[in-house]
């Protein structure tokens, strides 16, 4: 009899923790680290963008920025009553709040792809095979910093 209670309990405190992992992932790097301007400073140097080219990048952005301001907000909102679950946890509760996060999730990641395919149209096929390069440098990096964080 308490097999299947302790079974439940722990498959309710996994389903808590990859919410909180969902939603830690969908609100981006903890203290709000994520510059766009400056992301956009940098890509404007890199790219070697035009004045229009960047004009044209910074409206994308904020637009994007704009349209997810609000699931940002309410994930924020999620994981505070999740967290708030310490101590009485609700599997209910948590199941309801963790399914949201996972449409917001959802809607973030399309944003994001979609802006990310609109500031791509805006590039030449030169300024396109810069950002190739870029995004295998990042890739690296993040590489390297995995493998030193795990060894």
């Amino acid at each position: 009899m308490k097999q299947p209670l302790v079974k439940r309990i722990t498959a309710s405190v996994a389903g808590a923790l990859v919410a909180l992992s969902a939603a830690t992932l969908a609100m981006g790097p903890p203290g709000g680290d994520h510059d766009p301007a400056r992301m956009l400073r940098h890509m404007s140097e890199r790219l070697e963008l035009t004045d229009d080219q960047r004009d044209q990048a910074e409206a994308i952005m904020q637009a994007g920025k704009t349209e997810s301001g609000a699931d940002r907000q309410r994930l924020r909102e999620l994981r505070g009553e999740l967290m708030a679950m310490e101590s009485a946890f609700d599997p209910d509760a948590a199941r309801k709040a963790a399914d949201e996060i996972g449409e917001i999730t959802s809607r973030m990641v399309y944003r994001y792809a979609s802006t990310y395919a609109e500031f791509y149209a805006l590039l030449t096929d030169e300024q396109r095979a810069e950002l190739e390069q870029l995004k295998e440098e990042r890739g690296e990096r993040r590489q390297d910093r995995w493998r030193k964080h795990h060894e």
